[in-house]
């Protein structure tokens, strides 16, 4: 389902998320393509056996992660 994320004084939003290794994906895409990319940085990250948690701060209000 959809993440929760919280609002940060900055207009960028804090999103947590547990991903297994074999979930991940990383794409690139430029924002002038009109679909819906958003900027995401990575913040924070700790390990759990095999699951990772990624602390990501996403950029504008209007983002999704």
């Amino acid at each position: 389902g959809p993440l929760q994320a919280r609002p940060t004084v900055d207009n960028s939003r804090v999103v947590d998320a547990v991903v297994r290794p074999e979930q991940i994906r990383v794409a690139t895409t430029l924002p002038e393509a009109g679909d819906g990319a958003v900027a995401a940085t990575v913040i924070g990250r700790s390990f759990y056996g095999h699951d990772g948690v990624a602390r990501l701060r996403v950029q504008g209000a209007d983002g999704a992660v």
